[in-house]
Formats: C-alpha cells, structure tokens, sequence
C-alpha cells in the first residue's frame, strides 16, 4: 500500500531558554531516537535546519514549528499540511524507532490556543516534555539572545510604535513595567500592551500551558523538568517517561553523556550568563521576581513541588 510515516512519539513543548535544546540533546543519545537535523527526511542538505537559521548546521535539532506554522495550507488543504508536516519528520516505524517534535512555543497557549487539541488529535499517544526555569532569569537570558542573535526582533516591537529601543536591560524592564494609564502609554497605545504580551506576560507563566497540557494528554503523561538538573538524572527522567520498552536503558549511549563537552547550541557568548543580573541588574530582577511571585505559587501547586517557590527568594552569596 501507500508508504507511511510515523509521527513524533515525543513533543517537546518549552519553555525557550529553559533547556529544550538539552533536552532533545539527551534524548538523540538514545540509538532508536531519529533526530531529523534538516528540513526535509530526504534531503542530504542541512544547511537550512531550522527556522531558526542556518547556525545550526548539522549539530542542531530542527525545531519543527508546524503545530501552528502554515496555518493557511491547514485550514484550506488539511492534507497538503500533513505532507508537509511529513516530509519535515525522520522515517520511523514508531516501535523499534521514534522520533520527537521540539517546539520551545508550544507551550504558550495564549498565543496558540489551539495547538494542544491539534497535537491531541493527531498524536494522541505522544509523551509531553516541559523544561522550566527561573522566569526572571529566563527573560534577561531571552533578551541577551534576542541582542545577539536577532536584534531586529526586539527593535521592531519599539520602532513601529515611534519608540526608541532600549540601551540596556533597565529601560527594557522600566518599559515592561509603564502603567497603561501614563501619558507615554496612552500615546504610543499599544506599545505598552503588546510589549508586555510578547515578553513577559505569557512567557513566565508555566502554570497556565502547563495545564492545559495536562488536561489534554493527563498529567501522567506531562514530564515537567527544571532546568540545570544534572543531566544523568533528567536522561533516566527522560527514558522511563517515554518508557524503557521504547527507549531500553541499557542500550542509551551513557558513555556520549558522560563526554559530553559540546557547547549549547545556542550558548551566548556576548555575556557571562543568566545569573550575572543578580549582580548588574538587581534592582530589575526583585520587580521581576514580585511580579512573578502568583504564577510561581501556581505552578508549585500545580506540579506539587516547592522548587518554583524558591525562585521568589532564591538570591546567590556575594
């Protein structure tokens, strides 16, 4: 008959800069795990990997977007969208090999709020991985990325408002924060909304996707990991939530994990990482940590764990 393809036995929803790419790093040690690092199963060309540029090259894990990309092919020619959805997956048999979908967005549910029911019904027995972070660290580490890897992304935000984009992560944060009753707000409306839409309100609250994950796959099938675990630990996580008759422990390349010496696929090297805002940006990081304050009690309750809370006072010794 007709030759098939298997779809991702694994999604990897987010959150970004919370370690996805970690994530999808460990699982590609496993042997029966088929991690496509181009665009298409059948091309020999891994020079356009990723939608997130060429950088990747063939080290990177293609983040395949498509629950919510092409949206326009899915709603006229849902099966001209399923060909393309295909022809971006590995060929696997979904038994003796698998393969994973890793999407940092999927997990904003705000933005895609139907991605969940669309993930449901075509992948119904897929297993869901989250990574989660400090949400205040998170957003000084995706402004960092966002200078050095796509500055247009953030200055596009000020500039078709008539804005200035900031000099520094303190006007950046000071913008965040403008009460949309000021006189500046009210004249560059909706610079202000939108600004807080895109960067804050939806990207540090994990409770509210998280949930719907939960209530869609149930929350037995939702692995939630944080970030900076050690990565032993997250592996064999990872491997019992797929399941050992899928992934078999005794087959995972431990020894790969044990050398791993690459550096992230995304490392910034323009600054010395997340934790250097405690001591640049205090001031930033404590109106971040308050605002964030409900949506951490949220998550704690949700998942049962108090390591969410910590991030309300976590502080390092000077």
């Amino acid at each position: 008959g007709e030759s098939q393809i298997c779809g991702p036995k694994v999604l990897i929803i987010g959150q970004m800069k919370c370690g996805t790419n970690t994530l999808g790093t460990l699982l590609s040690y496993h042997p029966r795990m088929k991690i496509n690092r181009c665009k298409s199963s059948s091309s020999e060309d891994c020079n356009m990997t990723s939608f997130m540029g060429p950088e990747m090259g063939k080290h990177g894990i293609w983040e395949g977007h498509f629950l919510h990309f092409l949206t326009h092919i899915r709603d006229s020619d849902p099966d001209e969208w399923l060909q393309q959805y295909a022809q971006r997956l590995p060929w696997t048999d979904g038994v003796h090999n698998i393969t994973l979908n890793k999407a940092p967005s999927y997990i904003n549910t705000r933005d895609h709020p139907d991605v969940v029911d669309l993930a449901k019904s075509l992948l119904p027995s897929a297993k869901i991985v989250a990574s989660v972070c400090h949400p205040s660290l998170r957003l000084y580490s995706e402004y960092e990325h966002v200078l050095s890897r796509n500055p247009q992304k953030l200055e596009v935000h000020y500039t078709q408002h008539g804005v200035e984009p900031p000099e520094n992560f303190t006007e950046f944060v000071n913008h965040l924060f403008m009460d949309d009753d000021s006189e500046f707000c009210q004249e560059k409306y909706p610079f202000c909304k939108n600004l807080r839409h895109n960067f804050l309100d939806h990207h540090g609250k994990y409770a509210f996707g998280l949930r719907e994950w939960m209530d869609a796959y149930g929350k037995d099938n939702v692995l939630v990991v944080q970030m900076g675990e050690n990565e032993e630990i997250t592996a064999k996580k990872l491997l019992a939530h797929v399941g050992e008759t899928i992934l078999p422990p005794n087959e995972y390349s431990w020894i790969t994990l044990a050398q791993k010496k690459e550096k992230p696929a995304f490392k910034n090297e323009v600054y010395e990482g997340r934790e250097s805002a405690y001591r640049d940006f205090p001031r930033e990081i404590e109106m971040l940590n308050k605002f964030h304050e409900q949506s951490n009690q949220e998550l704690a309750d949700l998942l049962g764990e108090d390591f969410p809370l910590e991030w309300n006072s976590h502080w390092p010794e000077p």
